[in-house]
């Protein structure tokens, strides 16, 4: 499993996730050396099998869909048939909140009206347009220059973080741009190269704007009749549409997440059901 370590360290994968890697890689070539199989000659339907043995050990869908990922980056690495690559547990979604449709997103956006006093009067909306159309968290804000916002063109650089995100270059929708200028030009403090000065600043400060931003919205919602949760909910809801309209790989650029398994969580499952074909091949008793 060395080199299979050193595969994964020049992904850039961290140590926790290398280790948990490893240890279901081990796992599976063990329960395949029991039955006299090995990993070049397992089929789809003896991953099937082990499927069914993990469920009769009490493991939950999201635990086995764990493995399946890690599954797919070790026949990534020896150069196999993945047939663990689009294999996934139905009914396991990536957190247990209603996806919003592109309509909802637009009504809570169009329909935002930012407090009128209070300094975070000036860029409510436009963290709101930023997580709801670029699909942004806190920790991306925070990386934003000024710089690397370009209104001349309508884009918008997002710089990389240290782990899990890459840098990547997003279109702003075109109701976008103005409160942009205006904000630039009337109400942005210019003591910083942060776009967004003092709120970015630190983390702390740029939280307890969000903590009230998402008071304001939940009541929004709430009067539009729309099920919100969170600002999580809305990311997870733009992944989504961004999955259905440009594939898995630009979506997986846009979101900007260094590995495609990170996306493949929010892709919806395809029109077979895996549940009916795991209680053919391992009937549950």
């Amino acid at each position: 499993m060395d080199n299979f370590v050193l595969y994964l360290t020049k992904l850039g994968y961290r140590r926790l996730t290398i280790r948990r890697s490893v240890r279901y890689a081990k796992h599976y070539c063990h329960w395949l050396s029991i039955r006299n199989l090995s990993i070049t000659s397992a089929t789809y339907t003896d991953l099937l099998d082990y499927i069914g043995t993990l469920q009769s050990h009490g493991n939950t869908s999201a635990l086995i869909n764990n493995h399946l990922r890690n599954l797919t980056l070790y026949y990534n690495y020896l150069a196999l048939p993945n047939i663990a690559y689009n294999l996934r547990l139905r009914g396991v979604t990536h957190a247990s909140r209603p996806l919003l449709s592109a309509a909802d997103l637009d009504q809570l956006y169009h329909r935002f009206i930012p407090k009128p006093q209070g300094s975070y009067r000036y860029t409510d909306q436009l963290f709101l347009g930023l997580m709801i159309y670029q699909a942004l968290d806190e920790q991306d804000l925070l990386r934003i220059n000024c710089e690397d916002l370009n209104l001349r063109h309508g884009t918008l650089y997002v710089p990389g973080g240290v782990k899990r995100k890459a840098g990547r270059q997003l279109s702003l929708e075109a109701h976008q741009i103005i409160p942009f200028q205006h904000y630039l030009t009337a109400h942005r403090k210019e003591t910083s190269d942060l776009l967004f000065y003092p709120q970015c600043e630190t983390f702390s400060r740029l939280h307890d704007q969000f903590k009230s931003l998402a008071k304001q919205v939940k009541t929004l919602s709430a009067a539009l009749g729309i099920h919100f949760i969170c600002f999580n909910q809305l990311r997870q809801s733009r992944f989504t549409l961004w999955i259905q309209t440009y594939g898995l790989r630009k979506a997986q650029y846009l979101a900007g997440f260094k590995h495609v398994s990170s996306m493949e969580s929010y892709r919806q499952q395809d029109t077979f059901d895996l549940i009916k074909d795991i209680q053919q091949y391992h009937p549950l008793q």
